[in-house]
Formats: structure tokens, C-alpha cells, sequence
């Protein structure tokens, strides 16, 4: 799963979507009449449609406009997160190594300690048979 991570992490990110074409073309309403006379009548007829339909493409081309803007300075902020999360990680691992030969330290100073309190317990109980073979029985 962390190979997974690592992958996704390292993908660039997909390029950004070209808008020129869309600002460009966005007004219905400069589109020519074709059609000699009868095509000028139906686009008189139908251009309270147009300029209904160029309002709206404009909207929607100001919205993709702020969509892409968003996205842009989302990816750039999760960098930074990405970022972020890379510098604790090393200094958790970092923290971790540090733990870890603690931890061995005080283990290998226990078992030290062990091995000679076994050894003095050792030598306690033979001075205590010692002594229990001088006391008078009876």
C-alpha cells in the first residue's frame, strides 16, 4: 500500500485543460446569418435566443475560468501538503531510530544488571548455606 502512495505521489499531475478556445468562442451572438435573406430573417427572429445563449456561455465560461483557477491552487497547496507530510515522516523516522537505540541501550544495561544481580544472588546464597552449616542444629 505504501508503494501505491509513493507511486501516486510522484505522477505529475494532469496538464491543464486549454480554456483559450472556449474564451474565444463563448459569444453566439457574433456568429454571421448565412443563408441570403431568409437566413438574416431567422437569425433576427431567434436572436433574443442567442444573446440568451451568450449570456449563459458566458456565465459558464467564467465558472470554468474559476474551476481551473481553483484546481491550479488546490494541486499547489496539496504540493505543500505533500511536502509538509515528506519532512514529518523523515523526522519520525528519524525519532523512531532514535527510540529504538534508546530502548537497546537500556535493554542491553538491564541485562547486564541481570546477569550480575544473578551473580550476587549467587553468591548470596552460598554465604547464607554457609552460615547454615555453622549454626548448631537442634
Amino acid at each position: 500500500m505504501s508503494e501505491e502512495r509513493e507511486g501516486a505521489a510522484t505522477e505529475p499531475p494532469p496538464a491543464r485543460p486549454d480554456l483559450a478556445p472556449v474564451n474565444s468562442m463563448w459569444d453566439t451572438s457574433l456568429a454571421k446569418p448565412r443563408g441570403g435573406p431568409l437566413g438574416r430573417l431567422v437569425h433576427r427572429w431567434l436572436a433574443p435566443l442567442f444573446t440568451s445563449q451568450a449570456a449563459f456561455n458566458s456565465r459558464q465560461v467564467q465558472l470554468d475560468n474559476a474551476l481551473a483557477e481553483q484546481l491550479v491552487a488546490h494541486e499547489k497547496r496539496m504540493g505543500e501538503i505533500d511536502e509538509r507530510h515528506r519532512l514529518l515522516q523523515e523526522d519520525l523516522v528519524s525519532h523512531v531510530q532514535d527510540l529504538v537505540t534508546r530502548i537497546d541501550l537500556v535493554l542491553s544495561r538491564s541485562e547486564k544488571d541481570r546477569v550480575s544481580l544473578e551473580l550476587a544472588l549467587r553468591d548470596l546464597r552460598r554465604e547464607l548455606s554457609s552460615l547454615q552449616e555453622r549454626l548448631p542444629r537442634g
